[in-house]
């Protein structure tokens, strides 16, 4: 499936301290569109490293696919902790504006939203962190304070289906299921409520295709070898581990190593909607309580100058 020269960009991307990668999961602004963990939600991305001319196989997963920590001052924190109700659920930014209420009708609005928010395939530029990432170095990056996983909590509110209209989902509701999925998870049997980082099938070959949706041919490949479907004594579903998922739903991810450069220079930037709106009766201006005409009196005094 890789050409020589893709090979090449390969072996000099990953060796780069700036690459190039292509945003697969998390994308939008989930900070402001989710109700829960919302918090750990809008500190990363997960994505492809270039090439993404590639299939992604079980050994060389770590060197593919990446967790990517989104620049700090998008993020969003759960203002004052987990409330008793979403409707009473405050959260704030870095600049302490604030949000309260559910994310699809706030009743207050102060936090502004991403400029250009991420999008599924869009281009970033990432490098590695100085340290990576793992429970033990910064666990807050792990940690959300919603300690809660039920089936009212696992799934984005519906917005994280970009790709959803392919004819590889058709309307599937299993596979809508799928890209809904939140990317996290918690450790099974930590009672610090750590979350792992989750990627699973169908966000992951949706994002192939929806890459290559322009070459009919080999996105008809493509939906074969996800499929299983492909000639089964090929190499891809052998060599270097074989593809992925083709015996895996999921693919988990307990770590961070890398960080968005920001050249977009994505940002929340302050609108209208933003702003601290104040009605008032024109019958309720305050005036004065009495109105006096009269003339003033004005009766300087000078001092004499003696040169």
């Amino acid at each position: 499936m890789t050409s020589t020269d893709e090979k090449k960009k390969t072996a000099i991307n990953t060796k780069s301290e700036i690459l190039d990668a292509r945003v697969i999961a998390n994308y939008g602004d989930p900070g402001l569109d989710e109700d829960y963990h919302f918090d750990i939600l809008s500190r990363y991305v997960i994505v492809m490293i270039e090439s993404c001319d590639r299939i992604l196989t079980m050994d060389k997963r770590f060197q593919m696919i990446a967790v990517v920590q989104r620049p700090a001052h998008l993020w969003i924190q759960a203002a004052g902790g987990l409330a008793a109700s979403r409707a009473t659920q405050k959260r704030s930014d870095v600049r302490g504006n604030i949000n309260t209420g559910l994310s699809s009708n706030y009743a207050v609005k102060g936090i502004p939203r991403i400029n250009q928010a991420y999008q599924l395939g869009e281009t970033i530029k990432i490098r590695r962190l100085p340290t990576t990432y793992t429970a033990a170095t910064y666990p807050a990056f792990f940690k959300s304070d919603f300690n809660i996983w039920t089936s009212d909590t696992f799934q984005y509110n519906g917005w994280h289906s970009e790709g959803s209209s392919l004819p590889y989902i058709n309307n599937d509701p299993d596979k809508i299921l799928g890209l809904t999925t939140k990317t996290i998870e918690p450790v099974a049997g930590d009672p610090n409520w750590n979350f792992n980082f989750y990627l699973n099938k169908l966000q992951y070959e949706i994002f192939m295709l929806n890459n290559n949706n322009q070459n009919s041919a080999l996105v008809d490949t493509l939906t074969k070898i996800f499929s299983g479907q492909w000639f089964k004594g090929t190499p891809v579903y052998s060599a270097h581990g074989g593809y992925a998922f083709y015996t895996n739903n999921y693919l988990l991810f307990s770590a961070c190593g890398y960080e968005d450069i920001n050249v977009s220079n994505k940002m929340r930037t302050s609108s209208n909607e933003c702003m601290p709106l104040i009605v008032a009766a024109p019958e309720r201006f305050p005036t004065p309580k009495q109105r006096v005409v009269s003339t003033i009196a004005y009766n300087p005094t000078y001092s004499t100058i003696f040169r």
